[in-house]
């Protein structure tokens, strides 16, 4: 069609007609301007199907995760409340005795609370839509505004978490709960592998042993200390239950 035009166009020069070249010219750079936008609307229709197919890509990627960070937070949330009963077995059993009365239950007792329990924090879609620069491929304003305000207080909850673990269980509640106990049991490091069980050797210890650490539950100089270190962990469990609780 360009060739038909410019063909006429020579022709009208040719023969000095200014006027029908002006025409024709005109008309020539009309059809490209058109082929222009033509090529515009489908190059962006291409792109928007692209994009569409991107979001919902993301969107599936998102909710996948979002199934497994349910998960790990259930499961989270049901350890660290077995962490608080048994917690209050022991704070129970030591106002009804007046003191700390060793036993191998209570050993027991002692290692199932001896540990901590932190969901994984599974976002690994919206770290890449993150990363690539691509949040505004989720179309709608609201939903993109909710899942960005999801991650920025999930990342509040996690930090809460893992200070609450650092500063306060490892640096001052496990030294105190880790010396009245002994460590054979794996019930409550069992999410970590399910052959763990049958790795570890469940060791019986003499009563040697067990009398060192009777003896360290009994000491009335380190009563006080035993227990505080008791209600310490058990308010860190109950903060990392509530913080859940309350987030979903």
């Amino acid at each position: 069609m360009i060739q038909f035009f410019r063909k006429i166009r020579w022709n009208a020069l040719g023969q000095k007609k200014s006027f029908r070249y002006l025409k024709y010219a005109i008309g020539e750079i009309i059809l490209v301007v058109i082929g222009i936008l033509i090529a515009l609307r489908v190059n962006t229709y291409n792109q928007s199907v692209v994009d569409k197919a991107n979001e919902l890509e993301y969107l599936q990627g998102i909710h996948s995760d979002l199934k497994a960070l349910i998960v790990d937070f259930e499961e989270s949330k049901q350890i660290n409340e077995g962490y608080v009963v048994g917690i209050s077995e022991i704070v129970e059993d030591y106002i009804e005795n007046e003191g700390f009365i060793a036993s191998d239950a209570l050993l027991e007792k002692n290692n199932a609370i001896n540990s901590v329990s932190i969901p994984a924090e599974t976002k690994t879609t919206f770290l890449e839509l993150e990363n690539a620069g691509e949040i505004k491929l989720i179309r709608d304003k609201d939903l993109r505004s909710h899942i960005v305000q999801f991650y920025q207080d999930l990342d509040k909850i996690m930090f809460k978490s893992r200070s609450n673990m650092s500063n306060i269980y490892q640096q001052h509640d496990f030294p105190v709960l880790r010396d009245r106990t002994l460590k054979r049991l794996t019930t409550n490091y069992s999410t970590v592998s399910d052959d763990l069980e049958a790795l570890i050797v469940k060791r019986d210890y003499s009563d040697r042993t067990k009398a060192l650490v009777f003896k360290k539950i009994e000491d009335e100089n380190y009563e006080i200390e035993y227990l505080n270190a008791l209600n310490s962990k058990a308010i860190t469990s109950l903060v990392n239950c509530l913080s859940v609780v309350l987030k979903w």
